[in-house]
């Protein structure tokens, strides 16, 4: 049997995990959905499963994206970051270009149309 393809959501808010995992397990049934509250976590588990996509919440305190965002574009793997928000007016645009992998916002919460979008099924 082939080993389902693996999303990461990193985000502290543990309810909003929970919606989006239930949302991509009713959208995306092949895909295997894992959580994560701290970036150093998700880090530590990226050269095992390899996600094929990332969705990232920018506003984890106590934790620093850009490091983050470092550390995954040295990592040099084949994922997709999608960078999340409640607040993405605040957003800091320059966060696109630092690292290739990052290829847009996403606004919170994550409904199925932009899970869509960010797996490039048409909406």
């Amino acid at each position: 049997m082939a080993q389902k393809k693996t999303i990461y959501i990193i985000d502290d808010d543990l309810m909003q995990n929970e919606i989006h995992t239930l949302i991509l397990d009713k959208v995306y049934p092949d895909y295997q959905v894992k959580t994560f509250t701290r970036y150093q976590d998700a880090l530590d588990h990226l050269t095992i499963d390899r996600p094929h996509l990332l969705f990232l919440d920018l506003n984890i305190p106590g934790e620093d994206v850009r490091t983050f965002l470092r550390q995954l574009k040295d990592m040099a793997l084949d994922t997709d970051v999608y960078l999340i928000s409640s607040r993405p007016y605040l957003a800091d645009t320059s966060l696109l270009t630092e690292c290739p992998a990052v290829k847009d916002f996403i606004s919170k919460p994550l409904l199925e149309d932009k899970l869509r979008f960010a797996m490039g099924d048409p909406v």
